[in-house]
């Protein structure tokens, strides 16, 4: 159950982490 918990933190934050890339991209010149 724990592990499932962490799995679920880990996948939030890559999400969260290729968002910023996908801003920072189209931000870009």
């Amino acid at each position: 159950m724990y592990l499932n918990i962490k799995l679920c933190i880990s996948v939030y934050f890559l999400k969260l982490y290729l968002f910023e890339l996908i801003l920072q991209y189209n931000s870009g010149p």
